[in-house]
């Protein structure tokens, strides 16, 4: 779930829905129109427990500040908080009880804050072409929460208006010194198998504003090719959050998990992206 505060915008799915709302608005998109989209794209979100409460918030806090707030998504947003179903899924995942008492304080303010129309609706911003953090290509290093060396390939560079993304795919490096770029051409990707993963490659879109707040885990060690193109409209590949819950602490978990149930028999390889193994496809 990404959740870093008992705030209604305190998790990473909050941020992205209402991000990717706000961008779609300022570039001169219809409401209407760009809550069908975002629910058509996100379905599976939707059907995630952890994640269906804090997609229904975004959305309709996106839509009331446009002073378009659909009557169907308001009451969802309702039913979620008065039969205490958000409470509840927050006692299964094991929140303390003054974290409780807090968000109750603070889906209390948001029904309010929804119930009343807002004055004006939202300008809307002319937003700049961003670049991303990374080239393509990019290997990136970081500490493991064992103190050992990790590492993940940049696969995908996309700049887009007021946002940016780059495809990462985390390696199993795990090494007491840092590690260099022959270290990265060889490597495995995670295969992650805890908790709901069947099988999954660790390869995550991440946004620009995820390295920015995690800038200071992680450090670039050069760069290798890499020839496919890949783009954020396809599903092959999910979107994730910050820098340390989607790729530290899943490394760690991930290792954690193989203690007990062993390490899965297949990897993809980060040479499967790269020049030398892409053209023996052909």
């Amino acid at each position: 779930m990404g959740t870093w505060g008992t705030g209604i915008s305190s998790n990473d799915v909050f941020a992205d829905i209402h991000h990717e709302f706000v961008e779609l608005y300022n570039d001169g998109g219809d409401p209407v129109e760009i809550s069908s989209k975002i629910i058509k794209e996100n379905w599976e979100m939707i059907e995630i427990p952890e994640d269906n409460h804090n997609f229904w918030f975004a959305l309709a806090l996106a839509q009331w500040e446009c002073k378009q707030l659909a009557p169907d998504v308001f009451e969802t947003v309702r039913s979620i908080i008065e039969t205490g179903k958000d409470i509840d899924l927050w006692r299964e995942l094991g929140s303390s009880e003054k974290d409780i008492r807090k968000r109750e304080g603070v889906l209390r303010n948001f029904l309010e804050k929804l119930s009343t129309e807002k004055s004006r609706a939202r300008a809307r911003k002319k937003q700049r072409i961003c670049d991303p953090p990374f080239e393509k290509g990019s290997c990136i290093t970081f500490k493991l929460a064992n103190g050992n060396y990790g590492g993940a390939v940049v696969l995908e560079a996309i700049p887009l208006k007021g946002y940016a993304y780059n495809l990462v795919a985390v390696t199993r490096i795990d090494s007491v010194a840092p590690p260099e770029i022959k270290d990265f051409t060889k490597a495995d990707i995670l295969t992650l198998t805890y908790g709901k993963w069947e099988n999954t490659p660790a390869i995550h879109w991440m946004a620009l504003r995820h390295f920015v707040d995690d800038g200071d885990l992680f450090e670039k060690v050069g760069e290798i090719e890499v020839l496919q193109q890949f783009d954020t409209s396809s599903s092959e590949y999910g979107f994730c959050g910050g820098w340390k819950i989607w790729i530290i602490d899943s490394i760690g978990s991930q290792f954690e998990h193989e203690k007990d149930f062993g390490a899965p028999k297949k990897h993809p390889k980060i040479s499967d992206f790269i020049s030398e193994r892409w053209w023996k496809f052909w």
